[in-house]
């Protein structure tokens, strides 16, 4: 019985941990749009090693908040995308 009872638990927190990462990567949509639009060098840097080990759905997901709210950036982060990824070596 207590098995099955931590089982349960484990499930819980399991679930609700995804819940907040997934939460935490919605966060990180706008993160990059701020700091796309500060522009600071900094910022794209920070975007470029961001986006540079992000798997194709993340991309997919940044590229549509891009699009939807600073469409003469997606050239741009196409760009910083390609440099993230040739500084991590892929």
């Amino acid at each position: 019985m207590a098995i099955a009872i931590l089982a349960r638990l484990e499930l819980r927190c399991l679930k609700r941990l995804q819940s907040n990462l997934l939460n935490i990567f919605d966060n990180s949509l706008y993160l990059v749009l701020m700091k796309l639009v500060a522009s600071r060098t900094t910022d794209i840097s920070d975007i470029s090693r961001m986006l540079g080990q992000a798997n194709d759905g993340d991309l997919d997901r940044v590229r549509n908040t891009i699009k939807v709210y600073d469409r003469e950036s997606l050239e741009d982060l196409e760009s910083l995308i390609e440099l993230g990824k040739l500084e991590l070596g892929g």
